[in-house]
C-alpha cells in the first residue's frame, strides 16, 4: 500500500500534459470531468463562485461506495461556496477489489492537480461505506482531515501518526455506528484531535446540515494548525453553536451525547479559546447516572443487532452449504458402518439423508425469509428500540450478503452467489443494486430468461449504470439477445 502511495506522490509531481484543460464553470455541479491523462477516469466537480487561479484552494476529496461522484459534491455544495472549498467526487471508485480504487485516487489526485490551485497544507479527504477506504488510503498519507461517514472502521488500520484530524459521522441506525463511535474514542486515547457527530438515519451520507457542520470543523482544525488566519468571531459562533446542541442533547435526555459534545467542542477549540469550563461540564456529565444509562442502552442495541445479524448470516452460509444444515450427519459415522447394523438397505438410508437435507435446507429458508419480514415489519414500528435494531440488522445483513455474493461470483460460485443476491433483495426490494446483481448471478448460471427479467426489473427499479453491462463477462451470455438491446438502449437514454 504504501509503495503505490509513494508512486502517487510521484506521479502528482509530473502532472504536465499535451491536453490543454478546458475551462471549467464555477458556480455549478459539474457531474464529469474527464481526466486528462485516462478519460476512462472521471469525477464530478464543485468550484466556488469566488474561484481563480491566482491562490491557493482548501480541496475535498469525497469517495462514494457506488462511484456516484455527484451525491457528496450536492452534498457538500452549499457549504463548499459559503467556506470556499473545491470538491470533487470519483466517478470511479466503488466498493470492490483495491486495484481500481487506488487507479481512481491516482487519477483524480494527479488530474486536480494539473488544474486547479490547491493548498498543499489544506488538503481534505471523505467517503461513505465503502468510500471510506479510499478516503482512509489517501487521507491518512496526504490529508490534514478525514471525514469519515459510516464506514465499518478500525483504528489498528490507521498509521500512528496524530497529524490528521478526524471527523466520525454515522446515523444512529446504522448498523456501524458504534464502530464509528468506537474509532473516535480510539483516536482521542492517540491524541488525535477527532470529534463523532451522530443524525437521527441510518446507513448513508449525512443530512446537509451534518456536511455542512464538517466543512466548518475543517475550517476550525486549519485555524488551530495555523493553516489558515484565526478568526474570532468564526470561533465564538462555533463555541456558540456546539454549546446549544449539548443543551438539546440534555434536554432531550441524551446525557452521554451532551457529554461527548462538551468533551469534543474542548479538543476543537483548544488553543483558540477558553475550554476547561466545557471539559469539567464533559466530566459532570459523563459520571451522571442518566449519561452511564445511555451507555447500557447502546450497548444493548448494539448486542442485539450483533446477534440477529449473525444469526441471519450463519442461516445464509448454511442455504449456500448444504453441508452445514444436517448436524450429526453420516459424515460423523461412516455410511457403510451404518448399513452393516440395519435392517434396510444402504439406498434407503442414502433416500433418508437427502429427505432429511431437503427438509433442514427448507426450514432454514422458511426461518431466514420469516425473520427478514419481521424486521421489515419491526423497522416500521412505533417502539423507536425495535425499528432502530431492525434497520441496523437488516442493512448490515443486506450488505454482508451483498459483498459475499459479489465475492462468491468471482470465485467462480454462482449458485452460492445467486442464494446471497436472493436475499439482498428480500431484505430491501427497493434496492436497484441487489436486484442487478441478482439477474447477474442468473447469467453466470446461463438461465437467460431469469438473467434478462432480472435485468430489466432492476432497470425499472433505478439501476442506472450502463457500462456495467459492458464491464461484467457474464452478460456476454445474452449479448445478442434483442431483449438485452433495448435494455442497453433504454439505460443509454437514463439520466
Amino acid at each position: 500500500m504504501m509503495l503505490l502511495l509513494s508512486f502517487i506522490f510521484i506521479a502528482a509531481q509530473n502532472t504536465a500534459s499535451d491536453k490543454v484543460p478546458d475551462p471549467l464553470p464555477a458556480g455549478q455541479v459539474v457531474d464529469s470531468v474527464v481526466c486528462l491523462r485516462d478519460e476512462a477516469q472521471s469525477y464530478a466537480l464543485y468550484l466556488p463562485v469566488r474561484y481563480r487561479s491566482d491562490r491557493e484552494w482548501p480541496i475535498l476529496y469525497a469517495f462514494d461506495p457506488m462511484a456516484r461522484g455527484r451525491v457528496p459534491v450536492v452534498l457538500f455544495r452549499d457549504a463548499a461556496e459559503h467556506l470556499g472549498y473545491i470538491v470533487v467526487g470519483s466517478n470511479n471508485s466503488r466498493n470492490g477489489p483495491a486495484e481500481p480504487v487506488l487507479k481512481a485516487i491516482e487519477a483524480v489526485w494527479i488530474d486536480t492537480h494539473a488544474r486547479f490551485a490547491i493548498d498543499p497544507n489544506r488538503v481534505y479527504t471523505t467517503g461513505m461505506s465503502g468510500g471510506t477506504f479510499p478516503a482512509l488510503v489517501l487521507g491518512d498519507q496526504m490529508a490534514a482531515g478525514v471525514v469519515a461517514c459510516a464506514g465499518a472502521l478500525d483504528a489498528d488500520r490507521l498509521s500512528r501518526h496524530t497529524a490528521v484530524d478526524w471527523l466520525g459521522i454515522a446515523g444512529f441506525a446504522d448498523f456501524n455506528y458504534m464502530r464509528n463511535k468506537a474509532m473516535v474514542r480510539a483516536l482521542v486515547e492517540r491524541g488525535v484531535v477527532a470529534r463523532f457527530e451522530r443524525f437521527e438515519g441510518g446507513h448513508g451520507w449525512p443530512p446537509e446540515e451534518v456536511a455542512a457542520r464538517a466543512l466548518e470543523w475543517l475550517e476550525l482544525s486549519a485555524m488551530r494548525k495555523g493553516t489558515r488566519p484565526a478568526d474570532p468571531a468564526f470561533v465564538d459562533t462555533y463555541r456558540e453553536r456546539g454549546v446549544m446542541r449539548a443543551s438539546n442533547a440534555k434536554n432531550s435526555r441524551r446525557f452521554d451525547d451532551a457529554a461527548e459534545e462538551y468533551a469534543a467542542l474542548a479538543r476543537d477549540l483548544r488553543g483558540l479559546a477558553r475550554v476547561d469550563d466545557l471539559e469539567a461540564e464533559a466530566r459532570r456529565l459523563r459520571d451522571t447516572r442518566e449519561a452511564v444509562k445511555d451507555r447500557k442502552y447502546e450497548s444493548k442495541l448494539d448486542k442485539q443487532d450483533r446477534e440477529q445479524t449473525q444469526r441471519l448470516l450463519m442461516l445464509l452460509r448454511a442455504l449456500q452449504r448444504p453441508d452445514m444444515l444436517v448436524p450429526n450427519a453420516a459424515a460423523t459415522i461412516p455410511r457403510a458402518s451404518l448399513a452393516e447394523s440395519s435392517d434396510v438397505s444402504p439406498s434407503s438410508l442414502e433416500s433418508q439423508d437427502i429427505f432429511s437435507l431437503q427438509d433442514a435446507h427448507a426450514s432454514a429458508r422458511r426461518e431466514l425469509r420469516n425473520h427478514i419480514q419481521r424486521l421489515r415489519h419491526d423497522r416500521e414500528s412505533s417502539k423507536s428500540e425495535r425499528a432502530v435494531v431492525a434497520r441496523r440488522v437488516i442493512d448490515g445483513f443486506r450488505i454482508s450478503a451483498l459483498y459475499d455474493g459479489i465475492n462468491q461470483l468471482a470465485q467462480g460460485n454462482p449458485k452460492a452467489a445467486k442464494v446471497a443476491f436472493e436475499f439482498c433483495v428480500e431484505s430491501q426490494p427497493e434496492n436497484a443494486y441487489s436486484k442487478y446483481e441478482l439477474a447477474r448471478a442468473h447469467a453466470a448460471l446461463r438461465d437467460k430468461k431469469k438473467a434478462l427479467a432480472g435485468l430489466r426489473h432492476a432497470v425499472e427499479g433505478g439501476f442506472g449504470e450502463g457500462e456495467r453491462l459492458a464491464n461484467d463477462a457474464e452478460w456476454e451470455l445474452v449479448h445478442d439477445e434483442p431483449e438485452y438491446i433495448e435494455i442497453v438502449n433504454q439505460l443509454r437514454t437514463k439520466p
